[in-house]
């Protein structure tokens, strides 16, 4: 009995899967790609670029700061033994409704699939990332702190913003944004 509800789960996963027209592949290795990874037809984003997901709404990181303490203005600072990856990302809400935004949908993706979640001293920072609403037409300002044993000049590291379900297999819109200045094309 309970292997044939088993079965009878995994056939409807697979037919949700065929119906929205996505494989297998991606759903499981969504998010685990290396930073320097790139899928075929996929736009590459960097640093003071903007990146747009099919809702309209435009993600462009703006600054990034690599520090082993950070003062955080409010008299008391944090401190770190390996690096802190300070992102400030602007978020411009091109949608008709609102958007919610939280730092757990966002990380940081590095070679061989190492991904890291926010440090949640993120919230010391007068404008560290917290679950919030955006309205529409509006744009926001936020500081996401990741701790991670290098810097960003020594190993590539890209910001993968979460935007939805879905997201992940469109195609046309990237899915991340690298922590770095574009390549000179010479």
């Amino acid at each position: 009995m309970v292997k044939k509800i088993v079965i009878s789960l995994m056939l409807s996963v697979c037919l949700f899967c065929i119906f929205v027209g996505c494989d297998l592949s991606n759903l499981f290795n969504s998010g685990n790609g290396s930073a320097s990874d790139e899928e075929e037809g996929v736009p590459k984003v960097y640093l003071n670029e903007t990146l747009t997901n099919k809702d309209g709404i435009q993600f462009k990181v703006t600054e990034v700061l690599n520090r082993k303490s950070f003062d955080n203005g409010y008299g008391y600072g944090i401190q770190t033994d390996y690096n802190f990856i300070l992102v400030t990302i602007e978020i411009y809400n091109g949608d008709k409704t609102e958007y919610y935004v939280n730092p757990n949908n966002f990380y940081l993706l590095k070679a061989g699939g190492v991904k890291y979640t926010y440090d949640s001293r993120t919230f010391r920072f007068e404008d560290g990332m917290s679950s919030d609403y955006i309205q529409p037409q509006l744009k926001s300002s936020y500081s996401l702190l990741f701790e991670t044993p290098t810097k960003t000049t020594e190993e590539d590291y890209n910001l993968s913003c979460d935007t939805g379900f879905f997201d992940a297999f469109d195609k046309e819109h990237a899915k991340v944004i690298y922590l770095r200045n574009r390549p000179s094309e010479n």
